[in-house]
């Protein structure tokens, strides 16, 4: 029988040692994702049909719509969407080309998708499009000027890759990321100029996931996340965009 090697037990203890202070600091786990959750739930009505655009295939219980609407269709451009269980349909295709036609949808929802757009007036554009008048897009994104996306924009994408892979993460489900509509100023204006007005603005930093090395990067990151959420002047370099807006206005 082969034993465990040294490096495995020494890791397996700093992961149990860093999860007792994540029970201890963080006890409503993935809070980040309650408050998306929140927002998205505070709009859903029966009669809706709704959009989960980038679905992917996870089926997270806590993205489960499908019981407070009419529909919830998913569209992502990895065949894997398919497996997605939560939704009534899934569409392999572009953000910037949704197969759907005018007017479609009462809501669209989107986690963690905007960082890897190449051209999010496109998408935002076609969101409108799909949209029937008061429509509502809700959105979870990175913020560009967190240490998080610092770090990433000058790194490529192989160290992305290693990095989640030394964090026990699948590297395969890495895709290339770009901000170009990764602050609260870009998108709020890219949202204006297509016709969206904002409805609800949450800037926040999530808990240190990613320094959860060992416990004194963790610490650390535990007092970063405690100072930056205190102080309002620091709202601009929180970790998470969580905004909601309406759609006014129809374009050509």
């Amino acid at each position: 029988m082969k034993r465990p090697s040294y490096r495995n037990i020494l890791t397996a203890e700093m992961d149990t040692k860093v999860e007792v202070l994540r029970e201890k600091y963080y006890p409503k786990k993935d809070f980040i994702h309650h408050i998306f959750y929140d927002l998205v739930r505070s709009y859903l009505k029966p009669n809706f049909e709704i959009l989960d655009a980038g679905s992917g295939p996870f089926t997270n219980p806590a993205y489960d719509f499908g019981k407070f609407v009419k529909t919830i269709i998913g569209i992502d451009k990895d065949p894997s969407v398919k497996q997605n269980g939560l939704l009534n349909e899934a569409y392999i295709g572009n953000l910037d080309s949704l197969p759907f036609e005018n007017n479609r949808f009462d809501l669209i929802f989107t986690r963690y998708v905007f960082e890897h757009l190449t051209n999010p007036i496109k998408v935002v554009n076609e969101f409108n499009r799909v949209l029937r008048p008061n429509g509502i897009v809700a959105l979870m994104t990175p913020c560009k000027w967190s240490y998080v996306c610092l770090v990433s924009r000058v790194t490529p994408l192989r160290f992305h890759k290693f990095y989640k892979n030394l964090r026990g993460f699948d590297r395969h489900s890495l895709y290339p990321t770009y901000y170009r509509a990764n602050s609260a100023k870009t998108i709020l204006e890219i949202m204006s100029l297509y016709g969206f007005a904002e409805d609800r603005l949450i800037l926040v930093e999530s808990d240190p996931s990613y320094l959860d090395f060992n416990k004194v990067t963790f610490l650390l990151g535990v007092a970063w996340e405690r100072i930056i959420n205190k102080y309002t002047f620091l709202k601009g370099v929180r970790n998470t965009i969580i905004a909601s807006f309406i759609k006014k206005k129809e374009l050509m």
